[in-house]
């Protein structure tokens, strides 16, 4: 029984690797073309990059201009900002005391990257730092001890909660101090059927807070990549999601990334980021084929085919021609040409009434037998 349970638990992990492979990915590329143009690029260091919105509104903090919805997928953010689509779904939020918001690309794609805050009055929540890192195994793992600041946080009523306009009930940061160390504090992230899902705050019991029944949304894909919306058909609404697809990251990959240096040093503990978490895949698979290149081996590769030649006769395909050849320099066997070789063969031969030695006559095989018995009788007669 012990083997049966052991055996089903290593089916369950590998299948769980399997489908972590088959997450919806976002690339550098889209990210830096689609949202340069509302806000400017940092290059906090080499090939890692940050993302600052300039043109928002003094006091702005991520997740504020939209509007929650339950969907398959939990709670999920609709932003009503053109970059809402990919800084609310990707990646992780952090503030400076001098850059202010920043934004770093991540390439897993959830409904929402928050954590949650809640009392039986109040619901609140605030982006998840770039020290938050998703494991299929645990849900949501810190690289490090993290306490997001009060400011960080949004806070509502239950009623407001699932408000189009949420961002006329926030809480003032003043007032949300007050109640904060009596707050209770959730992260529930899970990972199921190839999508990353988030629980957050229990849907039955924000309506039961609100008085409120929350409808189920679906999530449609669209390739408008400005805003995202709520569309209603009937009793149950539609958000239409843009997601980047291989055409688009082949579309809009930059030849040139230009980001700022910073002025100053960030307050980021950037020991602490997973970074292989951040970087681009397909970007480092493009700097492997580069460097490769410039190697000595490739261009000796490039010089010398003669070097891959042991690896090419392992092929099947090199065996069959090998076969092939042989088989066109074997002499092809022709009947008549053979008996006309054994005719010359023959005439070649001299008889042997022309030898010069003469012919021995050959004794019959039992003549020494013939002998012995005759002179057997002989004896006995004497």
């Amino acid at each position: 029984m012990k083997k049966i349970l052991f055996i089903t638990a290593i089916i369950i992990l590998m299948s769980a690797s399997t489908n972590a492979q088959a997450r919806v990915t976002g690339s550098f590329g889209v990210f830096y073309s689609s949202l340069a143009p509302y806000g400017e690029w940092i290059e906090l260091e080499p090939d890692f990059y940050a993302w600052r919105p300039i043109y928002v509104r003094h006091g702005w903090r991520p997740y504020t201009n939209g509007r929650w919805a339950w969907t398959s997928s939990g709670w999920y953010w609709v932003s009503y900002e053109p970059f809402g689509w990919a800084t609310f779904h990707y990646g992780r939020w952090y503030y400076d005391d001098y850059y202010g918001w920043i934004w770093i690309p991540g390439h897993e794609w959830a409904p929402a990257w928050v954590e949650w805050r809640y009392n039986d009055d109040y619901i609140g929540w605030a982006p998840l730092p770039p020290y938050a890192t998703f494991r299929i195994s645990v849900g949501i793992h810190f690289t490090t001890r993290w306490h997001a600041p009060v400011h960080y946080w949004s806070f509502v009523r239950y009623r407001y909660f699932c408000s189009p306009r949420v961002v006329d009930y926030y809480v003032s940061v003043e007032s949300s101090r007050r109640f904060f160390g009596n707050t209770r504090y959730r992260t529930d992230y899970e990972y199921d059927n190839n999508r990353i899902i988030n629980r957050g705050i229990d849907k039955e019991f924000v309506e039961r807070r609100s008085g409120e029944r929350i409808r189920t949304a679906e999530i449609i894909e669209t390739r408008d990549r400005q805003t995202e919306r709520i569309v209603r058909e009937g009793d149950r609404p539609r958000i239409e999601v843009y997601r980047p697809t291989d055409s688009d990251v082949e579309r809009l990959r930059p030849e040139r990334i230009e980001a700022r240096r910073p002025d100053k040093k960030i307050s980021l503990d950037m020991d602490k980021i997973e970074r292989e978490i951040y970087r681009d895949e397909q970007r480092q698979d493009e700097k492997k084929i580069e460097q490769r290149k410039h190697s000595e081996r490739y261009r000796l590769e490039e010089q010398k085919p003669e070097i891959r030649k042991d690896s090419q006769k392992r092929r099947p395909e090199y065996r069959e021609e090998r076969k092939s050849r042989e088989q066109e320099r074997k002499p092809e066997y022709k009947p008549e040409r053979r008996e006309r070789e054994i005719e010359i063969r023959k005439e070649h031969v001299k008889p042997r009434e022309y030898r010069d030695e003469p012919r021995q006559q050959e004794k019959p095989k039992d003549e020494g037998r013939r002998e012995g018995s005759t002179r057997e009788r002989q004896r006995n007669r004497d």
